[in-house]
């Protein structure tokens, strides 16, 4: 006869296998988070003799664009010029393609170089006609006095003259000839004083071909 296996029963179960068997199951403890390590800064090796560039340094900020105001070219007859400058000048400017205030700034600058070179130009005049009064030696003041009457006999209203010393051409060498030439021949046709008194009775050429009606006696 076969056995059967008995099944055993609660109460034939060890006592602890009772016990363990009504109880909850047992719930594991919360385990720690290990603590994060922050990670070392190393600074890096540099080899000895090599230096470091500093860092750059920030970018400033760009400052605001401006906007250039509208370029107006006038029309040839809208420039204003000084006066006595020739209107070809409006026509060069508007060609060229300038502005009212650029055309002021190059006359400006063309008006300072003018009188600079008119000054220089004075100036080496007057060094040149010094230079030839010198070369007229014990001579230079009949001379030089016999210019002046043939120019102030000649130029009654002075316009001549004028001329000459605003442009410091006076002084120049060849004008200072012709004008001593001028006198001299004057003198000699007796329409100048001489320096020397003639003799009594003495005719110029102007007294014998004007009679008394020369006008200056000698």
């Amino acid at each position: 006869m076969t056995d059967t296996p008995v099944t055993p029963t609660p109460t034939d179960l060890p006592a602890d296998a009772v016990i363990n068997s009504e109880m909850t199951p047992p719930v594991a403890a919360p385990v720690e988070p290990a603590a994060v390590v922050p990670p070392v800064e190393v600074a890096p090796v540099v080899p000895e003799g090599v230096v470091t560039p500093p860092p750059a340094e920030p970018a400033a900020p760009e400052a605001p664009t401006e906007v250039a105001p509208e370029r107006v070219v006038p029309q040839p007859s809208e420039y204003t010029i000084p006066e006595g400058m020739p209107d070809s000048m409006r026509n060069f400017a508007h060609e060229n393609g300038f502005t009212q205030a650029q055309l002021d700034t190059t006359l400006t600058h063309m008006g300072a170089y003018v009188e600079a070179n008119t000054v220089a130009q004075r100036s080496a005049l007057r060094e040149m006609g010094e230079a030839h009064l010198k070369n007229w030696g014990e001579m230079k003041d009949t001379n030089l006095n016999l210019a002046k009457q043939a120019l102030a006999q000649n130029d009654p209203d002075g316009h001549l003259a004028t001329a000459l010393n605003e442009s410091g051409y006076g002084n120049h060498p060849a004008v200072l000839d012709f004008l001593h030439n001028l006198g001299k021949g004057m003198q000699e046709g007796g329409f100048l004083k001489r320096a020397v008194r003639r003799a009594p009775g003495e005719k110029t050429a102007a007294e014998s071909m004007y009679g008394d009606n020369h006008p200056v006696a000698g």
